[in-house]
């Protein structure tokens, strides 16, 4: 099994652009035989908490493979939601 793990520059509160650049490093990623593909925490929303939590109930987060999450912010902890295949 490949693993990719992405690091990219997210654009801040823009869930659809930062949206088609997970889209092409996932594309990329598949083409070099990578399974799974895994996102920094917020990557989507550029770490905006506020617009995380209006994206999480919207159709836009279930086009991706999985997006961390804060479980608790006085804690230093995260976790993934697995979302399924593109």
């Amino acid at each position: 099994m490949k693993l990719c793990a992405v690091q990219l520059a997210s654009l801040k509160g823009e869930v659809s652009a930062n949206l088609q650049r997970h889209l092409a490093c996932i594309e990329q990623a598949a083409a070099l035989g990578a399974e799974p593909v895994v996102f920094p925490e917020l990557s989507l929303t550029g770490y905006e908490p506020t617009v995380a939590r209006q994206a999480a109930m919207s159709a836009l987060l279930a086009n991706c493979i999985g997006e961390g999450f804060i479980v608790d912010t006085r804690q230093a902890n995260a976790s993934a939601l697995p979302l399924g295949p593109v």
